[in-house]
């Protein structure tokens, strides 16, 4: 079962390594906080442009798109990524290009906080 479970898990499964930082609690509990005290200095900040201090419905729906095309940035930027890897080293649709693949994976879920996010913070 350990095998299984360790298996699934490099697999990108819904098993946690509680080594990992970045494992999902890890990152629910990123999100809650960015969600609980973020969101409120941002729309603070929002009700002092005068235009916007009576839009409360508009200023969450501007936050909330603001969070979403966050996310498929952060998505596109993996995807790319993972192409560039894929190009650089040739690979195909084989066995030995499959596990190649899978361990890459494995290697940008272990290392995702080692990755520079600045570009996403300011696009």
């Amino acid at each position: 079962l350990a095998e299984q479970a360790q298996r699934q898990l490099e697999k990108g499964g819904k098993f946690e390594d509680l080594n990992q930082v970045s494992r999902p609690t890890e990152l629910i509990r990123g999100y809650s906080s960015l969600y609980s005290q973020a969101r409120i200095d941002a729309l603070d900040a929002l009700d002092n442009i005068t235009e916007m201090s009576d839009a409360d419905d508009l200023k969450s729906k501007l936050l909330f798109s603001v969070v979403v095309l966050a996310f498929r940035y952060a998505q596109n930027q993996a995807r790319d990524i993972r192409n560039k890897m894929k190009q650089i080293l040739q690979l195909s649709d084989d066995k030995s290009s499959i596990v190649l693949e899978e361990t890459i994976e494995k290697y940008l879920r272990t290392t995702i906080q080692k990755y520079d996010v600045g570009k996403i913070i300011f696009v």
